[in-house]
């Protein structure tokens, strides 16, 4: 049984003059994760996001489907992509060549879905440490952002590495 009134004791007391003793933590990740479960359904959603502002990457995971997507804050529809739902943009991981692509349209335009399945693009990202990418938002010049990918989520590593497992095997 606990009482009421601990007596507060010093970290030297309980573990030994050894415990002062810290390692150098390594640096704070660039990512924020978070996890969750539909009470209704017991399905798992992982979210990990990097960015700042209204500009951030989603790496989201609900139950077994995967997606990744850029929120830009700003609307994109124009009038070249409105019967499409599609984008073009342009990006590249570090020093790599630049992709083209189209990226799918959010349904309030103003994010962009990795088209199809985006586990080859994730494992680029989890291996890299920078992301920019140029967008074109409605009725401005095209906005590029640069993002701190380093330190990829390992929840979403392990997974990644385990679908490419399967995909190979």
């Amino acid at each position: 049984a606990c009482s009421p009134n601990p007596t507060p004791v010093r970290n030297e007391e309980v573990n030994g003059p050894e415990a002062k003793k810290e390692s150098p933590s390594p640096p704070a990740s660039p990512w924020h994760v978070s996890t969750s479960t539909n009470e209704v359904t017991g399905e798992i959603s992982v979210v990990a996001i990097t960015g700042f502002g209204d500009q951030t990457i989603v790496v989201r995971q609900i139950g077994k489907k995967l997606d990744c997507y850029l929120k830009t804050g700003q609307f994109l529809e124009t009038v070249e992509n409105m019967h499409t739902n599609r984008s073009v943009v342009k990006y590249r991981f570090d020093d790599g060549p630049i992709v083209s692509q189209g990226w799918s349209l959010s349904s309030d335009n103003e994010a962009l879905f990795y088209p199809s399945d985006p586990t080859p693009f994730l494992n680029e990202m989890r291996k890299a440490k920078r992301f920019a990418i140029e967008y074109k938002p409605a009725d401005t010049i095209p906005q590029t952002v640069s993002f701190d990918i380093s330190q990829f989520p390992v929840m979403f590593s392990d997974r990644l590495a385990v679908k490419a497992s399967h995909a190979t095997g």
